[in-house]
């Protein structure tokens, strides 16, 4: 799936699921969308139960409107397995709003993140993986690499992390991950690089461990 250019004011997706139950989604190409005014994701899911996606290969997301380029979404998923993919090249070429590799946004039950690469995903903030709002109760990220690098243009308050977390719930296991994050904010001094930000309390983490970090 490739070379989608649109301007609708929608979600604009290579891969769209509305609550399916018990699916695979697996070894798919995702590349070049591009939307100048909707939001461009390369696999967008919602809701679902016990749903796995593998081996897909997603790249070239980029967005030239005010909204944020996603490598896999997925809203309120319950039990998915998300393992073995490859995201890299999500990009806004616009300035703010963010990027982001993964983004799980009001998930619940016990979703797992295992074994994904995640690389090169840049804007004005850029996530490797973004767990948000109650998105990540019971949430396994086990043994995922995230390598976030690039230059951005003059921006002012601009934080970049290969995990986001936002208000964190409970539940979180974080184990044997390589984050790597080192993102220059070109003329501007005021950049913040992090392995985890973490805009929660520790009581977040059930358990986080094993982990490597690197930001500059």
């Amino acid at each position: 799936i490739s070379n989608i250019t649109s301007s609708d004011i929608i979600d604009i997706a290579g891969i769209y699921s509305f609550s399916c139950n018990f699916n695979i989604t697996a070894n798919n190409t995702v590349e070049s969308i591009n939307t100048v005014t909707g939001q461009p994701k390369g696999i967008y899911m919602v809701s679902g139960f016990r749903n796995v996606i593998s081996a897909n290969n997603i790249s070239g997301i980029e967005s030239g409107s005010n909204y944020s380029p996603i490598g896999m979404d997925f809203s309120a998923p319950n039990n998915h397995i998300i393992e073995k993919n490859k995201i890299s090249n999500v990009i806004k070429s616009t300035n703010s709003n963010y990027a982001a590799g993964i983004r799980i946004l009001n998930g619940y039950g016990e979703t797992s993140l295992r074994n994904n690469f995640v690389w090169n995903i840049l804007a004005t903030s850029s996530y490797g993986l973004r767990l948000d709002r109650d998105g990540y109760q019971n949430t396994e990220v086990y043994h995922n690499s995230i390598n976030l690098f690039g230059n951005i243009p003059n921006q002012s308050g601009s934080i970049h992390a290969a995990l986001k977390l936002i208000n964190s719930t409970n539940g979180l296991d974080i184990k044997n991950n390589i984050f790597v994050c080192g993102i220059d904010n070109l003329n501007n001094n005021d950049e913040k690089s992090y392995g985890i930000h973490c805009q929660s309390t520790d009581t977040s983490f059930t358990v986080i461990d094993h982990n490597d970090y690197y930001a500059y």
